[in-house]
C-alpha cells in the first residue's frame, strides 16, 4: 500500500502563520522602537530641546527596519511595508506615553519603562518565532 503522505497544510514549515508573523514583526518592531526612545530620552534628558527631533527619527527608523525584517517570510512587499508602516504607528504611540512616566517618575520611571519594552519585545519575538513554525 506504501507511506502516506501527511497532509502538509497543517504543517507549519510549509504554510506558516501569515498573520502571527505580522502581528510578531509588528510588536517587535514598535516595542524595540519605542525603547530606542525611551532610552535615548532617559540618557539626554538634559539637552532634550535639541536632541528630540533626532531621538523620535532614531525611533521611527528603527521601528520601520525591524518591523520591515521581521516581516521578511511574508515575501510579499506590500505586506512587509504595511506592517513596518504599523510598527511605526505603534512605536508612536508607546513613545508617547515616556512624557507622562518622565513627567511623574522622572528618570527611573523611563528605565522601569524601557524594561517592560524590551520584555514585550521579547514576547513579540518569541510569538513571531512561534508563527514560523521554528
Amino acid at each position: 500500500m506504501g507511506v502516506p503522505i501527511p497532509d502538509q497544510a497543517d504543517d507549519p514549515r510549509v504554510n506558516p502563520d501569515r498573520v502571527g508573523i505580522a502581528l510578531g514583526s509588528l510588536a517587535a518592531g514598535a516595542t524595540i522602537g519605542a525603547a530606542v526612545v525611551t532610552v535615548a530620552l532617559a540618557g539626554l534628558r538634559d539637552a532634550l530641546a535639541t536632541a528630540l527631533p533626532n531621538v523620535v527619527f532614531l525611533g521611527i527608523i528603527t521601528s520601520a527596519a525591524i518591523g520591515w525584517r521581521l516581516a521578511g517570510p511574508l515575501r510579499d512587499g506590500w505586506r512587509q511595508g504595511l506592517t513596518a508602516a504599523l510598527a511605526v504607528g505603534g512605536g508612536l504611540m508607546l513613545a508617547g506615553v515616556t512624557a507622562p512616566i518622565d513627567l511623574v517618575a522622572g528618570r527611573p520611571g523611563l528605565v522601569i519603562y524601557a524594561i517592560v519594552l524590551a520584555m514585550a519585545a521579547v514576547l513579540a519575538l518569541r510569538a513571531r518565532r512561534r508563527a514560523l513554525g521554528s
